[in-house]
């Protein structure tokens, strides 16, 4: 019964990843939406106070953190980003935007000769707010991703008092984000017109 249940969730995800990808990839103003995003994250009471900050680098029709990432320098803050190494995702602290190269899944990443440097290795209990991509949410605060679960993984090693705050364009919210257990929920999404909070 339990597999039958997990089944039906996991068709669930495969049908909402599809529809979301078209929706994300046909919303016209990603990047005017971007700006705004960006520009309210930096005003965030999170943000301000805080002094580790990990972020995705964006890739296709995400919500874009290139242009955020050297603001986030001039506020004197480390910024750790994701890279994948096996299952899982290891942290690396960004020094410019044009250390990164094309790595798994064509995701920009730190090259090895780079991230096998021990003062540039991040952790995740560092993590004072950790912004997460995300193909749906929904305003419980449940996150769909690409289907991997690297961030569901992640998410569960940091500090329980770090922000987790999901990016996302409002075309990207829905109703309900089907979730079993090892999915791990974020502590608010903000999007061009609102932050969200759910915990």
């Amino acid at each position: 019964m339990a597999s039958d249940w997990h089944e039906t969730i996991l068709i669930q995800k495969q049908r909402l990843r599809r529809e979301l990808r078209g929706r994300r990839a046909s919303f016209a103003f990603r990047d005017a939406a971007s700006q705004a995003i960006a520009s309210r994250l930096l005003g965030l009471p999170e943000v301000v106070r805080s002094r580790v900050i990990m972020t995705y680098v964006s890739v296709g029709s995400e919500v874009a953190t290139r242009d955020l990432v050297p603001k986030l320098f001039q506020l004197e803050k480390i910024v750790l980003v994701p890279y994948c190494l096996g299952s899982e995702l290891q942290l690396f602290q960004l020094e410019a935007l044009d250390e990164l190269e094309p790595g798994t899944l064509g995701i920009p990443e730190p090259p090895p000769r780079l991230r096998s440097a021990p003062q540039r290795q991040g952790q995740p209990e560092t993590i004072d707010v950790a912004l997460v991509p995300g193909l749906a949410f929904d305003l419980q605060g449940n996150r769909l991703g690409q289907g991997k679960g690297y961030y569901d993984r992640f998410l569960r090693t940091m500090r329980p008092d770090a922000f987790k705050l999901g990016l996302a364009f409002e075309c990207q919210l829905v109703p309900a984000v089907p979730h079993t257990h090892h999915d791990t929920p974020v502590d608010a999404v903000l999007t061009e017109k609102t932050l969200y909070r759910f915990r």
